[in-house]
């Protein structure tokens, strides 16, 4: 459910992605199989820095009142479907 800002009530929204049951574990999958494919994982240090990057912005952003830029960028990997090894 979301509730926008300019909304009185929550609504019903559509998960538009796979795996939106309860999935704990699926990062830890595609973990293994990265390792025998010799790839990085989806969930991998880029991606942690990224966030931490964007977090911290947030903040300087708020404190200082104007735009931060972020220090680096990001290449998100290919989406994880039920099709590419995950079942």
């Amino acid at each position: 459910r979301l509730m926008r800002a300019d909304a009185p009530h929550y609504e019903e929204v559509d998960i538009p992605f796979d795996f939106c049951e309860n999935s704990r574990g699926v990062g830890v999958a595609d973990m293994c199989l990265a390792l025998r494919e010799g790839r990085a994982p989806r969930a991998n240090c880029a991606q942690t820095f990224h966030v931490l990057d964007m977090m911290c912005a947030f903040h300087e952003s708020a404190e200082a009142g104007r735009e931060i830029r972020l220090r680096g960028g990001f290449r998100r990997e290919a989406p994880l479907t039920p099709g590419n090894g995950i079942a």
